[in-house]
């Protein structure tokens, strides 16, 4: 016949032996539970990263469209009349310019 403290350490045994392979059954799912943490913290920080350029560049838009509206309250401000003025000034200079010239060349040109 078996001895019974034979048969009750073999029983202790395959227990023990089955607690071992379910503490690294554990141990695996630990492993993988840690690198999915950390994959959530790369990506956490990457995402506070594109926040912050994000808000970076909603200043930079904001500042870009300020300075756009300053220059179209300038321009409307712009005197056209005097412009206007400028323009008819400068032709008729040129026209003079032109008309000296075409004079010279037919005075220089009958002799």
């Amino acid at each position: 016949m078996a001895d019974p403290l034979e048969m009750n350490r073999r029983e202790y045994d395959r227990q023990l032996n089955a607690i071992d392979k379910k503490i690294d059954e554990l141990s695996a799912g630990f492993q993988k539970m840690q690198e999915t943490l950390r994959e959530i913290a790369v990506q956490s920080y990457q995402i506070q990263t594109l926040q912050a350029m994000q808000t970076e560049m909603r200043g930079d838009i904001n500042e870009i469209t300020n300075k756009i509206e300053h220059m179209a309250k300038w321009q409307a401000s712009c005197p056209k009349a005097s412009v206007n003025a400028l323009w008819v000034a400068l032709l008729s200079f040129a026209t003079i310019l032109i008309g000296t010239f075409v004079g010279h060349v037919i005075q220089n040109g009958a002799k």
